[in-house]
């Protein structure tokens, strides 16, 4: 089949370890700096309540926007027996994206505020619902082996965004009208681009199975409410910021939580290529290569989040006060407690993926439950009592008592497993 142009520039005839590695680092390295940079942005072009609102409607859109994701990808990429197609997936996809849009009007209309503010964090949902929905190309792509065009496709997405953003601010000064702009730069991405790269993989016909879709649905549903509720505790600390300090203390809190993100999001970046062949080796029974495996990427974790409390401790503060613009000398504590806690929080994420291949998602969602429990109980009183160090100290419990239940887990799991073959 001869390609069009999208598809020369985005997929090469072949592909190495080598350009899959590199271009998935690229790739989700600029996602992974994304929403520092919009922020940064917004808050040096329209100010601190700006950047504040801003940054608080980009949490609300990345909670509402776990449904879009419904943690599908996950399940997808470790489907490695092909127990489903394409189309399953997509339907399941189309329907998550319709629920989330639904949920995100609901909340809106059930938190109440003005229409203006109302109408910005829709928007803000409706542009995370749409990477939840570009989620289903990249997990394809990864399906066919083809993470160097994923990292392709997800670099030019979220970096012509960045672009637009900015342009559509410094333009209009209105920094709703450029959240639009950058939502119709999202569509064409992800309904031209995206659309023609799969294309060249996959060619079957979008067939509507019911009960096979509906299957994929209940299979992913306990993955997703971990999902949902891990969010919830990631955003439970802002809302309770949100909610009881004023606006601009939402951009102190979320200029000292990006470096957080950057240790989740850059954890990742080394499992997330690395889960098929985890599947596999499971698959196979060769335990002695999966668990090698775990060691080493927790080994990878913690020494990641070591390098990042040192320099947090040396330069953290003077270098986000400068990209910020503005001034947070008063939270370098707090800062080094949410790194802490970020690390925690990204050995929990990977021991996560892992039940999933073991096909323990329940597990998984008991943890998250307990987690979200303990967020909920503690977050608006911690807040109200020590202001920021509360939010962050508030995660900071709620994570570790997620990472104990899933070692826990774990370690039940094993043990259940040598008393098996003993038998």
């Amino acid at each position: 089949m001869k390609k069009t142009i999208i598809q020369k520039i985005f997929i090469s005839d072949e592909t190495t370890t080598k350009s899959n590695f590199l271009w998935n680092t690229i790739g989700t390295g600029m996602l992974a700096a994304a929403t520092m940079l919009f922020t940064v942005i917004v808050a040096h072009l329209s100010g601190e309540k700006a950047g504040g609102l801003f940054s608080f409607a980009l949490t609300i859109g990345q909670w509402i926007g776990t449904i879009a994701y419904f943690e599908l990808r996950t399940f997808q990429v470790t489907d490695v027996v092909r127990r489903h197609s394409y189309a399953e997936y997509f339907y399941a996809k189309v329907f998550c994206c319709i629920l989330a849009v639904l949920a995100g009007g609901g909340y809106i209309m059930l938190r109440g505020g003005t229409v203006e503010k109302a109408f910005f964090i829709f928007l803000l949902c409706i542009y995370k619902i749409l990477d939840g929905y570009s989620d289903l190309y990249e997990g394809e792509l990864q399906r066919y082996g083809r993470i160097d065009v994923t990292g392709k496709l997800l670099f030019w997405r979220v970096a012509g965004g960045i672009l637009i953003l900015t342009a559509g601010i410094l333009l209009t000064q209105n920094l709703t009208v450029a959240v639009i702009a950058m939502i119709v730069y999202s569509l064409l991405m992800i309904f031209v681009v995206n659309e023609k790269a799969l294309r060249v993989f996959e060619k079957g016909k979008l067939t509507f199975r019911k009960k096979e879709v509906g299957t994929v649905l209940i299979e992913c549903l306990p993955l997703f409410l971990s999902s949902f509720l891990n969010t919830y505790v990631y955003s439970a600390s802002r809302m309770s910021v949100d909610k009881v300090l004023d606006a601009r203390y939402q951009l102190y809190y979320a200029a000292i939580f990006m470096p957080v993100m950057i240790i989740n999001l850059f954890s990742t970046f080394v499992f997330k290529p690395l889960l098929s062949v985890m599947a596999e080796d499971y698959e196979q029974k060769r335990k002695r290569q999966f668990f090698l495996m775990i060691v080493k990427v927790c080994a990878i974790i913690v020494a990641v989040t070591v390098v990042c409390e040192i320099g947090a401790y040396l330069l953290g503060i003077p270098v986000l006060s400068i990209l910020y613009g503005i001034n947070l000398g008063a939270y370098k504590i707090d800062l080094l407690i949410l790194l802490l806690a970020g690390g925690i929080n990204a050995l929990a994420f990977f021991m996560y993926y892992i039940l999933t291949i073991m096909r323990k998602q329940n597990y998984a969602l008991i943890g998250y439950g307990m987690e979200a429990v303990t967020a909920f109980v503690i977050s608006d009183w911690l807040v109200r009592k020590y202001a920021i160090r509360g939010a962050s100290v508030s995660y900071l419990i709620a994570v570790t008592v997620l990472l104990t239940i899933f070692v826990l887990f774990m370690i039940y799991n094993i043990w259940r497993g040598k008393k098996e073959n003993g038998k």
